[in-house]
């Protein structure tokens, strides 16, 4: 189960970094898999999640200690987590216990924060991503690309990870989901009166039709009630049904991956740097990219130049070609031109500003 996987972690010596994912699915997984092949093998388990399938449960058994137990109880309404008695259910609870057993050359990022981070003298790195749920509510406006772009985003960090020298790369879930198509109607239950309850569990209290547990037979401390619908059975409660749903005890929201990962040996490639013909005096902006210290060992990099919303087409730069040119047209005839403008060099793949000016504007 989850509770075990921060001990695995613990093991393995040298540079290692895990990436927190809410609500990835083990099929995302597999997908992401797919799109790393060429930068890290992945080796894909299937992991199974503390119920209910929720972020403040699965976040907080992948924890430092969390094979110690975790301690659960109704406070106002919310189900609230505790490792050795300290609140890890709230996002800054966690935050904070991951710092404390990261320890020296440790550090806690989120997924925005990572490619403006310096990482030169970190040695263990846990990276969260973006958590788009709330309490056994998946996001109701999230569109199912909207999980496919997260799951590029992350597989951009992870290259941007590989190139940076680390050894060790996990990739981790809290829970599942379940994805209702519109036209999918499904059965519904009387909610309980007492205690708190979602679509796909309810707490503190039972009902007719479910699966009732205590919470020591889910695996937890404390004298909590859990009760679930059998099969994809929802709850009636008031308010739209959505598209998303988790909490419940479906292998799509109960069975998600634990992907590991080993860089053989980082990825370098060339460093690149622009020149600009200085005041820019055109609607159009002509740039060279230039290859810097380019060994034989060095791979090659696409590049591209953005400014504002407006980006060039990629070029690649590499030992055997170390200059290019690009040509982006940054200005529309009828816009007003700014007295100077922000030019960004970006690597094609990653996202990753390689240089970065700002330009006057005649």
């Amino acid at each position: 189960t989850q509770t075990g996987f921060w001990k695995e972690f613990r093991r393995k010596r040298g540079r290692k970094v895990v990436f927190f994912v809410d609500a990835l699915r083990f099929d995302l997984a597999q997908h992401l898999k797919e799109k790393l092949r060429d930068h890290v093998s992945f080796e894909v388990k299937p992991l199974q999640v503390m119920l209910p399938s929720i972020t403040e449960l699965g976040m907080s058994a992948l924890l430092p200690d969390a094979e110690k137990g975790l301690k659960v109880e109704l406070q106002e309404g919310a189900l609230c987590v505790c490792i050795d008695d300290r609140v890890v259910s709230t996002r800054e609870g966690r935050r904070q216990r991951l710092k404390e057993g990261l320890g020296k050359g440790g550090m806690v990022v989120t997924l925005e924060e990572l490619e403006q981070t310096d990482l030169s003298d970190i040695r263990t790195l846990v990276v969260i991503s973006r958590e788009v749920d709330e309490f056994g509510t998946f996001a109701g406006d999230l569109h199912p690309q909207g999980l496919f772009e997260l799951t590029e985003r992350i597989a951009d960090a992870v290259r941007f990870i590989a190139e940076n020298g680390f050894d060790h790369i996990w990739v981790v879930a809290d829970h599942g989901f379940l994805f209702i198509p519109s036209s999918m109607k499904l059965e519904t239950l009387s909610a309980p009166k007492a205690g708190t309850c979602k679509r796909r569990f309810a707490l503190g209290a039972s009902a007719e039709g479910c699966i009732v547990k205590e919470a020591h037979q889910l695996g937890l401390d404390g004298d909590v009630t859990f009760a679930f619908p059998k099969g994809v059975d929802v709850f009636a409660l008031p308010g739209e049904l959505g598209a998303f749903l988790h909490g419940g005890l479906s292998l799509q929201e109960c069975i998600v991956a634990s992907m590991y990962g080993k860089v053989a040996a980082p990825i370098r490639k060339v460093k690149v740097k622009m020149t600009i013909q200085e005041p820019i005096t055109s609607r159009t902006v002509l740039v060279t990219v230039s290859a810097e210290s380019v060994t034989l060992f060095d791979q090659p990099r696409w590049v591209k130049v953005k400014i504002g919303e407006r980006e060039s087409e990629p070029v690649e730069v590499s030992p055997n070609s170390p200059q290019a040119q690009m040509s982006l047209s940054w200005l529309e005839f009828d816009e007003e031109p700014p007295h100077e403008v922000k030019i960004s060099l970006q690597d094609a793949d990653t996202g990753e500003v390689l240089d970065e000016r700002l330009v006057n504007v005649e």
